[in-house]
């Protein structure tokens, strides 16, 4: 009785712990990645370009509204060409033993 209340208590402890340990993690990137975009910005004040945030986000929504263009009516030479089925011939069996080389004897 006493073991199955101390392996669940650890179990708890455990996820707890694991917990605990993915949010810290997620907290100092999330700190990491403002210091970096901050970086970046004051980079691009010195420079005088576009900061790179901006620029990566640009060409995200210029490859996001290119799609393929649908096709709403069939090609102009889909009506002219004409389908034909390949004839058939019958092929020859092949030999029921491998010849002599083949056979690797040595």
């Amino acid at each position: 009785m006493i073991e199955r209340f101390l392996i669940r208590a650890f179990g708890v402890l455990a996820r707890a712990g694991l917990i605990l340990i993915g949010l810290v993690f997620a907290f100092f990137l999330l700190i990491w990645l403002l210091l970096m975009l901050l970086a970046g910005l004051l980079a691009s004040l010195f420079t005088g370009r576009a900061p790179a945030v901006t620029v990566l986000w640009r060409n995200y929504r210029q490859m996001a509204g290119k799609h393929w263009p649908a096709r709403r009516a069939p090609r102009a030479d889909a009506a002219k060409t004409q389908v034909q089925d390949v004839s058939w011939r019958d092929v020859p069996a092949s030999p029921s033993k491998p010849p002599d080389d083949a056979a690797g004897a040595p």
